[in-house]
């Protein structure tokens, strides 16, 4: 959760953070998942998707 607390001060306008990411922040639980990545998800103009991972400490 410290890499999610790093990351989402910097993103841009229209990112938010999912995937795992997301479904840790809502209280989910998951198992057998890497957490040394941050999801984040972009929306763009038109209504485009770009998906992308932030590594925490990077």
């Amino acid at each position: 959760m410290l890499g999610v607390r790093a990351v989402v001060p910097r993103l841009a306008a229209g990112s938010v953070v999912g995937h795992v990411t997301a479904a840790l922040l809502h209280g989910f639980d998951v198992w057998a998942v890497p957490l040394d990545r941050v999801h984040v998800i972009r929306i763009g103009s038109g209504g485009h998707h770009a998906a992308g991972r932030s590594t925490a400490g990077r």
